[in-house]
């Protein structure tokens, strides 16, 4: 339980770092896009907690929601809502294993 919670933490952690990328003349952004602030600290959170999932939840589909949500995340602008539902997979694993 300790690492999920620490996996939790460091999500929390990164989430405040997803900042909006603001456009400066002469470059114009037409969509809204994000950046992270610490793009080391994402890829290692996101290897831990795959590691995590396979190793304490080997045949669980919560391995393929987290990735699903990390792929969105990526592939969308680091739009935060995709972190968000990232994040929440690993939160309800903390919230069922309290039970």
């Amino acid at each position: 339980m300790e690492t999920l919670n620490y996996l939790i933490e460091e999500g929390e952690s990164i989430r405040k770092g997803i900042q909006p990328i603001k456009s400066t003349p002469p470059i114009f952004i037409p969509y809204l896009a994000y950046t992270l602030q610490d793009n080391k600290k994402y890829d290692n959170w996101k290897k831990d907690v795959l590691a995590y999932l396979k190793k304490e939840f080997p045949d669980d589909n919560r391995i393929n929601e987290f990735n699903d949500a990390i792929a969105s995340f990526e592939n969308e602008s680091k739009y935060p809502k995709y972190f968000d539902s990232a994040l929440d997979v690993i939160k309800r694993l903390a919230e069922n294993k309290e039970k």
